[in-house]
């Protein structure tokens, strides 16, 4: 029984995670398209009428969107807040877009985007415990390390892409829910703000 819940609650994670990075990716696609002032008024837009959305879902189950949600939402946040990790980390993009210099907000979307959902793909086959977090395993931090590193390098120079992603990463590690933080805000905000500070030297 135990084991065909982790399989549910995988399936789940899974899907969440690879829709976290096509929004990631689609989001840092637009601004290079478009504009970051222009993604700035479209994220904000979207934030507004997701939470409305979600106020409304909350006591009405709209036949398609619902669905939608039981595929890719927790239990607990269809309960509280549905959609919460959209709207989360459209929140999470749009203060990195807000606060720092393009190249370093494109690198804190795609550390979010790929070093999350990294985690939370190859963290639940993993065997090394975290002692931050008994809900995550160490090999998941280690592999959304390297991703996130990675896709980073693509916007600025990879030694400050490396520590960028280990900072959110370390961030990413603790158990953040204690404190009422949701990572999708603060993992962005952490490498928006070391990336930013290490672009000066």
């Amino acid at each position: 029984m135990k084991k065909k819940r982790l399989t549910v609650d995988y399936v789940l994670e899974f899907r969440r995670a690879v829709a976290h990075m096509i929004l990631g990716v689609f989001i840092v696609l637009f601004v290079l398209n478009t504009s970051v002032l222009f993604t700035t008024y479209c994220l904000l837009a979207a934030i507004l009428l997701g939470f409305i959305l979600s106020a409304f879902l909350r006591k009405n189950k709209i036949p398609g969107m619902y669905f939608l949600l039981l595929k890719f939402e927790r239990k607990k946040n269809l309960r509280l807040l549905p959609g919460k990790g959209a709207i989360f980390f459209f929140i999470g993009s749009l203060i990195a877009l807000l606060l720092f210099p393009q190249n370093v907000a494109l690198a804190s979307i795609m550390i979010l985007a790929i070093g999350d959902g990294f985690t939370n793909i190859f963290g639940p086959l993993g065997k090394m415990r975290n002692v931050f977090h008994d809900k995550k395993k160490l090999e998941g931090t280690i592999i959304g390390f390297f991703g996130a590193a990675f896709a980073a390098g693509l916007f600025v120079r990879p030694w400050i892409a490396l520590l960028g992603a280990l900072c959110a990463m370390l961030a990413e590690l603790i158990n953040l829910e204690e404190f009422h933080i949701d990572d999708n805000i603060l993992m962005p905000i952490v490498a928006g703000i070391i990336m930013t500070l290490l672009s000066g030297f």
